[in-house]
């Protein structure tokens, strides 16, 4: 994984790619168990956990390449997490935590998880056509209008 505090791998990264975006996606849900066809009503029993998660996109392999856009969303170092994360019940309420982006104090973006374009509940659907295993990540989408 990326560590952003090590200037030569970021400077690294960005030798490399032509048009990077770092979107903060706030937290990422840590699956507690397998889940499989689970329904709405059982979604968040099946949260561990909340990580801090950054959504990098190289926007050149995704605009000028042609294809799927995931193609820029998944080169080697791109998606670091952490480097911690809290237990479920150390979060009073995860659909409402404040979220932002700042480097050398310049505030890139600003939000709430109550903002995210999906909550838990798209564990569902997602458990419906693979199973999601015990320890894996689901990062939903941060707000509507970032991808």
């Amino acid at each position: 994984m990326l560590d952003a505090s090590d200037k030569a791998a970021v400077k690294a990264l960005a030798a490399s790619v032509g048009a990077v975006d770092v979107v903060f996606n706030g937290a990422g849900y840590v699956h507690s168990g397998t889940i499989l066809e689970c329904d709405e009503a059982d979604a968040a029993d099946y949260i561990a956990g909340y990580c801090v998660v950054h959504d990098v996109s190289e926007r050149s392999f995704q605009l000028e390449r042609g294809g799927q856009w995931d193609k820029g969303k998944g080169c080697d170092t791109f998606g670091p997490i952490g480097p911690y994360w809290v237990t479920a019940d150390a979060v009073k309420n995860p659909l409402d935590l404040d979220i932002w982006l700042s480097v050398n104090g310049k505030m890139y973006q600003q939000s709430n998880t109550k903002n995210r374009v999906f909550g838990p509940v798209k564990l569902v659907p997602l458990s419906q056509f693979m199973s999601l295993q015990p320890g894996g990540l689901s990062l939903p989408a941060p707000r509507p209008g970032l991808a």
